[in-house]
């Protein structure tokens, strides 16, 4: 049941995507709004969600705890900077309908409290904490031993990966909201994460 609702909810990111290609390069040409090569990471981020969450990793997870750490690799290291590079965000939105799309642009320029409530929380600090945070809380035991037995939990696990990796890499490589991460800043922001991560998986190797 819940790969069923997976498999759904991606079919249908995977067609308002598609249909924002389609729109952006209708009116602007064929590779242009978004390039190619960025429609091609979006497709591989897809095949590597689909791999992680649709095939039989995921029932191994369940049972093996390598698997299991490999299902979270590719949801935290590898589909997030693909999607980030696919500007979901930016295409998806060309694959509203027009009018959606008119009124969603119009609320967000003529909401300065809006912007500036999103501005403040996607920071390098309080991203970087939100990501050790649900890293560390999803491997306490009680929350694994949860996520294992009750699919729902797993699920919301799953999402809060995906989701908090996903804005860690975009304010990486392309945050917009003020200006791109300092080239320093990007380097501690990155090494600082991969140390607690090392800290976690020693942690769990000696455990």
């Amino acid at each position: 049941m819940l790969q069923a609702v997976f498999a759904i909810g991606l079919a249908g990111a995977t067609v308002l995507y598609a249909t924002g290609v389609r729109r952006l390069w209708r009116r602007a040409g064929r590779g242009r709004g978004v390039s190619g090569w960025r429609v091609g990471t979006g497709a591989v981020a897809v095949l590597i969600l689909i791999v992680a969450l649709l095939s039989p990793l995921d029932a191994m997870a369940d049972d093996l705890f390598s698997a299991h750490m490999v299902q979270h690799l590719l949801l935290l290291l590898v589909a997030p900077p693909l999607l980030v590079a696919a500007a979901p965000e930016y295409v998806g939105l060309w694959g509203l309908p027009a009018s959606a799309r008119r009124r969603l642009t119009r609320w967000w320029r003529h909401s300065p409290s809006a912007r500036g409530a999103v501005s403040r929380v996607l920071r390098p600090g309080p991203v970087w904490a939100a990501n050790v945070a649900i890293l560390w809380f999803w491997h306490l035991p009680a929350a694994y031993d949860a996520a294992v037995r009750n699919q729902g939990v797993h699920a919301l696990e799953h999402a809060s990966f995906l989701i908090a990796a996903f804005f860690f890499w975009w304010l990486l490589f392309r945050h917009t909201l003020r200006r791109r991460m300092d080239r320093g800043l990007g380097i501690v922001y990155v090494f600082t994460a991969g140390l607690q991560g090392s800290a976690l998986g020693a942690l769990l190797a000696l455990a």
